[in-house]
């Protein structure tokens, strides 16, 4: 009778190991999975422009983004990557090539007469959009200069 006892809760208990094992194995998998998902994610966002940028050098590169992207009619893509060739091109760090674009636009709006309605200036001209992309980046080289 003992003999059967045992034999039973042996039974019992290698049965319990098995599932338990079993189960492990599933965990295992579905840890791998997630291992290869964050590892895709992570090499996705790393290899993001400016990911390793501070703050406050993303949101000077931001503007002179914007600022390119409107007086030039480029989209973001070429508007930083012209902001990266100049900053080559220069060997000056983007975030100062992009400080620099910034303080340059601050100063030509402070140095513009403030129109009340008085003259008869017609709309601002278009002519730059028609440019090719090299005359473009020359505008954008002589505008960053200091």
């Amino acid at each position: 009778m003992i003999d059967s006892r045992v034999t039973t809760t042996q039974l019992r208990i290698a049965e319990q190991a098995r599932a338990i094992r079993e189960r492990a194995d599933d965990a295992v998998d579905l840890a791998r999975g997630y291992a290869n998902h964050a590892a895709l994610a992570w090499a996705t966002v790393r290899n993001r422009p400016g990911f390793g940028w501070p703050p406050e050098v993303r949101d000077l590169v931001s503007q002179a983004k914007g600022m390119l992207m409107e007086r030039y009619d480029v989209g973001a893509d070429d508007a930083l990557a012209l902001l990266k060739r100049l900053s080559d091109e220069s060997k000056i760090p983007i975030a100062e090539v992009s400080r620099r674009l910034a303080n340059r636009q601050r100063q030509v709006h402070r140095s513009r007469p403030i129109d009340h309605g008085k003259t008869n200036a017609g709309p601002r001209s278009l002519a730059h959009l028609s440019k090719d992309s090299a005359e473009r980046r020359q505008m954008i080289r002589e505008a960053t200069r200091c």
